[in-house]
């Protein structure tokens, strides 16, 4: 198995997530950092280069996500099962915060002809992997047959289209060609913000009207 590590970035690498790479258990992988202030950029750059070099994976992690050294490894294992998408348990980095993982996506236009896009959160969740219909792209694992895949379809598989940010409009390309995407809650993910929201801090806050 080919692994790559993709971390686009900005202007900024927090420090928190530095701890967290470097605590990261791997094996021979390839890490691949862009910086771009566009991020969708530097996310087409990372396949481009998956593709080009033919790997087999890549794993992203956005530079502002704290994760356990066992991150990588639990990725890893569910794309041996045959996965082609899995998500780790993200949370928006705001107040309500809710998990960055969706149970449907679409958009529609209004009567102006004016793009809206329609999400739904997961309020509740299960303790074992389910099946989503989108996700952010905190902490995925992405197979490049997938992306490939959607390129050959669509073109540059991050540049946003349909009102969606780059991560999103990659799921929803990617349910458009029949693939499914799955959250494994066993890997949590920190939001470094002016706290790290976790799922303590989804807990902790009680309940929320459902979006």
């Amino acid at each position: 198995m080919k692994v790559m590590v993709g971390i686009p970035c900005m202007e900024e690498v927090k420090t928190d997530f530095m701890q967290s790479m470097l605590g990261l258990q791997r094996g021979e992988v390839t890490f691949a950092i862009t910086k771009s202030s566009l991020v969708y950029d530097a996310r087409n750059k990372i396949a481009e280069m998956a593709l080009n070099h033919n790997y087999d994976v890549i794993v992203w992690f956005d530079s502002d996500m704290t994760f356990e050294p066992d991150t990588l490894d639990k990725f890893l294992k569910r794309y041996d099962e045959g996965y082609d998408y899995v998500s780790g348990l993200c949370f928006a980095r705001r107040y309500p915060t809710m998990p960055t993982v969706y149970s449907h996506i679409g958009y529609k236009a209004d009567d102006e002809g004016i793009i809206r896009t329609e999400l739904g959160n997961f309020e509740e969740y299960p303790d074992e992997m389910f099946e989503i219909k989108a996700s952010g792209f905190a902490a995925v694992m992405t197979s490049t047959k997938m992306i490939r895949d959607i390129a050959i379809k669509h073109g540059p598989p991050f540049y946003p289209r349909y009102g969606f940010g780059e991560d999103l409009t990659f799921c929803y390309l990617a349910g458009q060609e029949g693939y499914k995407m799955y959250c494994d809650p066993s890997i949590k993910l920190g939001h470094v913000g002016s706290i790290v929201f976790n799922e303590d801090s989804f807990k902790s806050q009680g309940k929320v009207n459902q979006v």
